[in-house]
């Protein structure tokens, strides 16, 4: 049974009262999009059935328990549905009313069933050694997440056994990985696939990665995506492959034919779960398809108390006695390192006789070289520009120990978190960042943070004016670094990281492989069949229940109950794609 639009509208409403009483530029957005893609609003209604999902079958629970829970939700939503008839926006057209006295024995078999059929694909047990295949690039790759998985590694070994795959065409250089782990290429793996429990991929989205696409699709495992963007990683693939990603990363959120898409779907959906670093990308995926199991495990960072020597880098690059603005990494035009260039030059002109210096520590495609190099000729700052190409991580904690004010600006922006941000954190120096995605993040009181702005002269504006503040305030500075120090020891230590690491293996080891899909359409239908005239009111409940997940439990009762704001012109969703009633 179909509901008229106005009833259908009053439902959605419901939900987007909700919202907007936390966050009214969500609500506008929400609204716009509805405006723009006549699909979002079905998705919208879809992806509030992973609230369910979330809440009643993580790994934490046990099954009773887990079906325990789900009766809950039942008894909460059969009260909050007869709340919104009750108190329902008056302007909404009224239906029949239906007797919602609940059927415990129906419940009891639904449950049931669920608990059956559960039970039949779980049956692991949380093991104490888990046996890794991981797929990463390693040293000496000029590679950032190569990096990290070296410190990982070198840890996690004490909790799982741990064989490499990588790339053809290098020889792993680090010792200490070479000494710990199976290291293979990654043919061998079609013959040795199973003796592993999981599979660990790092993808980013550089050439390093491209190897292991065809593995994520053929054998799935968790995915670690350093980079939320995937679209260079997709220049670089087999035409098959490219078919593949275009055709399977289309959704609601990336209609076919849209620019701005990712390229990521294909591999979220073929992975058991997926771990992001920010709560930027762990959204972003949750928009993609809410029913792919993400976690968010931030960048670790390790606090540098002791001095570095550095000694032979000041005279190399007659550094001696001068305040010194760093920035690090692979340098592109998202690192906008001509428009600090130009904001450097400013402060250059007001401070004449203070000495001055930019430091640009990593490697540069070789036409932004050209053209970095003409910037700075331009700018008469050849004396004040150092240039040092790629440099290894033990010379970049040199080179952070020299700054003063370390400039990690991004955009455009593609959904990356920084591990050289929170190196740069931990070593407690001052950072100016843009506020954007996983920068954004960091709390306020660690990191200065400018707005992007689209006039490139507003642009430099707001980045001169950041480094004179930094370079004028002492103080400021050094409250930004030692509060910068301090997060990263309490919320970014590697201990904490490790632990995350583990419990999302046990989780993803032991988890259900039930079809969350079909368990969540059986459950809305369920619900529908048995207390109300179609599934829209089942997903009225987790409208309700949206803002809590996303906010947090201590919401304010009244929040919750508020009105339904004004209708807003929303496209129309089948109920077909809600849920049907199927047999339970």
């Amino acid at each position: 049974m179909r509901q008229s639009d106005a009833d259908y509208r009053r439902i959605l409403n419901a939900l987007l009262g909700q919202v907007r009483c936390h966050d009214e530029g969500r609500y506008n957005d929400i609204c716009m999009r509805f405006q723009q893609d006549p699909h979002y609003s079905r998705n919208y209604l879809n992806w509030l059935l992973s609230v369910l999902y979330q809440k009643n079958w993580d790994s934490d629970y046990s099954i009773q328990q887990r079906t325990d829970h789900l009766r809950e939700s039942i008894l909460e939503l059969n009260k909050r549905v007869i709340y919104l008839e009750e108190h329902g926006d008056p302007r909404a057209e009224k239906r029949e009313q239906k007797d919602k006295a609940l059927d415990e024995d129906r419940i009891d078999l639904f449950l049931e069933h669920i608990r059956s059929e559960v039970v039949q694909i779980e049956g692991r047990e949380k093991k104490e050694s888990l046996r890794l295949a991981v797929f990463t690039p390693l040293s000496p790759l000029k590679n950032g997440i190569a990096d990290y998985m070296t410190v990982l590694l070198l840890i996690l070994k004490q909790y799982a056994e741990i064989d490499l795959y990588i790339d053809e065409g290098y020889e792993p250089d680090d010792p200490a990985i070479l000494r710990s782990f199976p290291i293979h290429r990654h043919g061998e793996f079609h013959k040795l696939h199973d003796r592993y429990d999981l599979i660990l991929y790092e993808i980013g989205n550089n050439p390093h990665h491209a190897y292991m696409v065809p593995y994520v699709l053929e054998y799935p495992g968790i995915l670690e995506l350093h980079d939320f963007r995937l679209d260079y990683l997709h220049r670089l693939l087999p035409p098959k492959f490219q078919k593949i990603a275009q055709a399977e990363s289309v959704c609601p959120m990336y209609p076919e034919g849209c620019g701005n898409n990712p390229l990521n779907l294909y591999l979220l959906k073929a992975s058991q779960g997926v771990l992001v670093h920010s709560e930027y990308s762990r959204q972003a995926v949750f928009d993609e398809s809410m029913s792919i199991d993400v976690r968010k495990i931030e960048h670790f960072a390790k606090v540098v108390l002791e001095e570095q020597d550095a000694s032979s880098l000041v005279k190399a690059h007659g550094l001696e006695d001068s305040f010194l603005f760093s920035c690090f990494g692979f340098v592109n035009y998202a690192k906008r390192i001509e428009q600090i260039v130009i904001a450097f030059s400013n402060l250059v002109r007001k401070y004449p006789n203070a000495n001055l210096k930019l430091l640009i520590a990593g490697e540069f495609t070789e036409d932004y070289l050209t053209s970095t190099r003409a910037l700075i000729r331009k700018h008469h700052l050849k004396k004040k520009v150092v240039l040092t190409g790629y440099v290894t991580l033990s010379d970049m904690y040199r080179y952070i120990s020299l700054t003063d004010v370390c400039m990690n600006l991004r955009y455009p922006y593609g959904g990356e978190s920084s591990g050289t941000l929170a190196r740069i954190m931990g070593m407690g120096k001052a950072c100016i960042v843009n506020r954007v995605g996983a920068f954004d993040e960091m709390p306020d009181f660690c990191c200065h943070k400018i707005a992007y702005e689209s006039n490139p002269e507003r642009e430099i504006e707001n980045i001169t004016t950041a480094m004179q503040l930094l370079f004028e305030n002492g103080s400021y500075r050094n409250w930004i670094a030692g509060n910068a120090q301090t997060y990263v020891m309490e919320h970014l230590n590697l201990d904490l990281t490790v632990q995350l690491y583990c419990e999302a293996f046990d989780h993803f080891y032991r988890k259900p492989t039930v079809d969350t899909d079909t368990l969540m359409r059986k459950a809305a239908s369920f619900l529908a069949y048995n207390y109300f005239n179609d599934p829209h009111h089942a997903a009225t409940y987790f409208a309700s229940r949206l803002h809590s997940y996303f906010y947090g439990e201590d919401v304010e009762e009244q929040q919750e109950t508020e009105q339904a704001p004004a209708e807003p012109a929303c496209a129309v969703a089948s109920t077909a794609d809600i849920g049907t009633n199927d047999e339970t």
